[in-house]
C-alpha cells in the first residue's frame, strides 16, 4: 500500500532527511506496531531512531537504504527478492562484503541465523508481496561462492 502511494516506490531503509525509519513510515498502513515483533522473537531488536522494536530487516542491498527508494519496475525478479525478513536487525544489509555493525552485531550471517528462529528457518516478504518460509541455508549472503541472488534488486 505504501508503494502504491508514492509512485511504485518502496520506503527504503529509513528516510535520512528526517531520520525516520522503515517502521515508522509504513506504520500508517498497519493497524497494530505489535506487527513488528514475532512473538517467538524473545529479544526484538530495540527500535531504531525512536521506532517501535522490531524482529525484521529491511534488505537494503535490493530495496535501497534511504527514501526514496526503487521502484517496482526496477526489480528484474520481485517474486524472487527478499523484501523484509526475520532478522536480527532492522536494516539486512545483505551484499556478501556487508561488516557495518549495525545493531552492534558485526557479522551479517550472524544476524541473519539468529533471524532464523522458525524451525532452522525464517519468514521472508517479497516485494512482489508474498511472504513465505524458507531454509536458513537459503538466506546466506554467499551461496555456491557467490552473491545470494535473492537479495540482488
Amino acid at each position: 500500500m505504501y508503494a502504491q502511494d508514492y509512485d511504485e516506490r518502496f520506503s527504503g531503509r529509513a528516510k535520512r532527511t528526517i531520520d525516520v525509519p522503515w517502521t515508522t513510515l509504513i506504520t500508517p498502513y498497519i493497524k497494530n506496531s505489535q506487527i513488528f515483533v514475532c512473538p517467538s522473537d524473545s529479544s526484538p531488536h530495540a527500535g531504531w531512531l525512536g521506532s517501535v522494536p522490531c524482529s525484521y530487516g529491511w534488505n537494503c542491498r535490493a530495496g535501497g537504504a534511504d527514501s526514496p527508494s526503487y521502484s517496482m519496475g526496477e526489480f528484474t525478479k520481485p517474486s524472487e527478492t527478499y523484501m523484509y525478513q526475520d532478522h536480527d536487525n532492522m536494516c539486512a544489509k545483505a551484499g556478501a562484503t556487508c561488516a557495518c555493525g549495525c545493531g552492534g552485531v558485526p557479522s551479517l550471517e550472524t544476524r541473519i541465523a539468529n533471524g532464523c528462529r522458525h524451525n532452522e528457518g525464517a519468514n521472508v516478504a517479497f516485494f512482489d508481496g508474498h511472504v513465505k518460509w524458507m531454509k536458513s541455508n537459503l538466506m546466506a549472503v554467499v551461496l555456491n561462492g557467490a552473491q545470494n541472488p535473492a537479495y540482488n534488486r
